[in-house]
């Protein structure tokens, strides 16, 4: 009943059923409750129910797993939230040490247990990797540790010649090729974004997320998020809203991309906009400009590449990303 999802069922059970607590608070021999089992399924009002009833939210099965880490492994978004909800510790280890956030970040022995245990060669299960490896993401970002190492330029003493290099041109000029800074970051899943501009204005970078500070060539992600839900409302594009990584304003999340920033940063620094009044205009640059590009460390959401189209609608620029791949 809990493997199908049959809420009514297992609401009825816990209503009626003499062995309505041996069910909720028993276990079977690899030490998993029932609530254990229902956090691994898609079924987020079956997890839900038994955090009704009372289910213990932080039983450790004979690992140590916990219901949290269960859904976190899994990919069950609506699990996660749920139990965060009543209470589920995230900061709570199994007998190898993992966390829940550990096992909803990419890894090569997540992806081996999770072939395992959905049958190896005969899986009973098969996921949408795509949706699945995107719900874990969130996972992530719901269970992470709030404060963000700092950013780090690079030693202009220590490392001169580590990454830097000369490179001759057909142009009958040599090019010095110098890496522009580098940033400490907590998973594999923030982004790094470049604007770069025409003629001899330098590089800015961006980094995903709001928790971090300026620095020399470093954007504020606090004060460019809040810039790009500002834009956002002004050329009509609508932000997805989501809840639990929102932090109470709507669209704050996607608002948070380093695309966003920079865009919000170059609109900032080199366009009018009709909306702003007289005051505003009038303690704009002198230099305006239509035509940037950002580089990014890992392709664009679809949100980001909707956004830069509305701008570039809007707004009248020819502003591009490229990534990596």
């Amino acid at each position: 009943m809990i493997t199908f999802g049959d809420s009514e069922y297992v609401d009825n059970y816990l209503r009626t059923s003499p062995e309505a607590n041996l069910f909720l608070f028993g276990s079977n021999e690899e030490g998993k409750s029932a609530l254990s089992l229902a956090a691994c399924e898609k079924y987020s009002a079956v997890t839900k129910l038994l955090l009704d009833h009372g289910a213990r939210p932080d039983h450790q099965d004979n690992e140590g797993r916990t219901p949290l880490m269960e859904a976190a492994l899994w990919g069950r978004i609506e699990n996660v939230k749920c139990l965060l909800e009543y209470g589920a510790n995230r900061k709570l280890r199994d007998i190898h040490c993992h966390r829940a956030v550990d096992l909803a970040g990419p890894s090569l022995q997540n992806d081996e247990e999770r072939y395992h245990r959905s049958g190896g060669e005969d899986q009973v299960y098969r996921e949408n990797t795509f949706i699945a490896n995107q719900a874990r993401r969130v996972i992530f970002e719901l269970l992470k540790d709030t404060e963000e190492l700092p950013y780090r330029e690079i030693s202009a003493h220590n490392r001169t010649f580590e990454s830097h290099f000369f490179k001759h041109t057909s142009r009958g000029t040599i090019e010095l090729i110098a890496p522009i800074a580098e940033f400490h970051v907590r998973n594999q899943w923030k982004t790094i974004a470049s604007l770069q501009r025409p003629w001899a204005f330098p590089s800015v970078a961006a980094m995903s997320g709001w928790s971090h500070g300026e620095t020399k060539v470093t954007v504020s992600g606090k004060e460019w998020t809040t810039e790009v839900l500002r834009i956002s409302s002004i050329v009509g594009h609508r932000l997805p809203e989501e809840k639990g990584l929102d932090q109470a304003k709507e669209g704050q999340y996607f608002a948070t991309h380093a695309e966003k920033q920079l865009i919000a940063y170059f609109i900032d620094k080199h366009v009018l906009i009709e909306t702003e009044d007289d005051k505003l205009l009038r303690a704009k640059p002198p230099v305006l400009m239509k035509q940037a590009t950002i580089l990014v460390s890992r392709p664009p959401c679809g949100d980001c590449l909707q956004f830069i189209e509305t701008v570039n609608t809007a707004l009248g620029l020819m502003i591009s990303v490229l990534d990596r791949s």
